[in-house]
């Protein structure tokens, strides 16, 4: 997490398959340029320049520092006894965890069903993240470093894979570019020929290979401002609120906007919870039946709520007190809106979503 500064979430933005096949497009477009433009000799340099650097982290040097903040009361642990809404100071641990490679990667999500990320933020080539020392024992401090670089470790490993075959077959695409473009100059030159009629010569473009920085073609994820949580039994209502969101200008991930006929399912989901702020989930007693797939998206939801940040945004529908209370003790003490004012819905998640920007 991050409090002190302001970053972005790790391997969570730019759809990283999307962004290797676009990369490999431009190579080869690049390649039709170089030749048609006569200057051959420079398609030897394509390879270095579109290889990406991989990603490497040094845990074993990493360092800290520390300072003190005003932490949101929404941060704290349920066990400390503070007002919502307001602010108390703590001391913050800032971590410097060096690393190399191309920075651009740290922002390409290596598979769409990564639920869970860090935040993050890249000062003088060092990672930074953050930890709010609660109290004086070492233990969690420690536990939550471990978590994050284990999280990097894990994503980059998956990324790495991905570029090294990606860097394996620059070299063919530049080839399988080249015998396409001579083809098609065969074909043309034969076309003249037949018509008899000299070409004027071209202008011819002087291609030079540009100083290597991030190349990366980058393919952005679709983000979402509130994923809908419901149960299928209460259609009519969440209807009439997603549009009504949607139409207020919100981004809604809602089934019956984006499932489509032949999607997989529960990669859609996954995708949904992973890029939306916040979850709006309808209780309701067919809610509280606890369903395969609501269960689902509510632990999806729940495991994105960390350090005291409240991802959930709960709505009783036609439901008491007793009701919420005798599935979740826990859901039973958090502040809910009804579902018998839409109006009063959208004012509040505008509220909460302008103060978090």
């Amino acid at each position: 997490m991050l409090i002190t500064t302001q970053g972005f979430r790790a391997f969570n933005e730019y759809d990283f398959s999307s962004t290797l096949a676009a990369q490999i497009k431009k190579i080869q477009d690049e390649v039709g340029l170089i030749i048609k433009s006569g200057n051959s000799a420079d398609i030897s340099k394509l390879s270095d320049k579109y290889k990406i650097l991989p990603l490497t982290f040094y845990p074993e040097q990493i360092t800290l520092t520390i300072e003190s903040a005003e932490i949101p009361a929404e941060y704290f642990p349920q066990s400390y006894w503070v007002e919502r809404g307001e602010h108390y100071k703590k001391d913050v641990i800032r971590f410097h965890l060096p690393f190399s490679g191309d920075k651009s990667l740290l922002k390409c999500a290596p598979s769409p069903r990564i639920l869970q990320t860090e935040e993050i933020d890249i000062i003088d080539n060092d990672i930074v993240f953050e930890v709010i020392k609660f109290s004086d024992e070492t233990g969690p401090i420690t536990q939550e470093k471990e978590k994050v670089i284990k999280f990097l470790l894990s994503q980059s490993e998956y990324l790495n894979r991905q570029i090294e075959q990606y860097n394996s077959n620059i070299d063919k695409a530049i080839s399988e570019a080249e015998q396409k473009t001579n083809i098609e100059i065969s074909k043309d030159e034969d076309f003249f020929k037949q018509l008899g009629i000299p070409k004027k010569e071209e202008f011819k473009n002087n291609s030079q290979v540009i100083e290597k920085s991030s190349n990366l073609t980058e393919k952005k994820l679709t983000e979402f401002d509130v994923f809908i949580c419901h149960a299928s039994e209460d259609k009519d209502f969440v209807n009439i609120l997603a549009q009504s969101l949607k139409d207020a200008g919100f981004s809604v991930w809602y089934d019956s906007f984006v499932v489509g006929w032949g999607d997989d399912l529960r990669p859609t989901i996954d995708n949904g919870l992973k890029n939306s702020r916040y979850g709006i989930v309808i209780f309701s007693k067919a809610f509280l039946s606890k369903k395969k797939w609501t269960e689902y998206e509510l632990n999806g939801l729940f495991s994105k709520e960390k350090n005291g940040k409240n991802v959930i945004l709960p709505i009783w529908h036609n439901i008491t007190r007793e009701d919420i209370s005798q599935y979740s003790l826990t859901f039973a003490d958090r502040i809910a809106k009804k579902s018998d004012n839409i109006n009063e819905i959208i004012l509040e998640l505008k509220t909460i979503l302008e103060s978090k920007r």
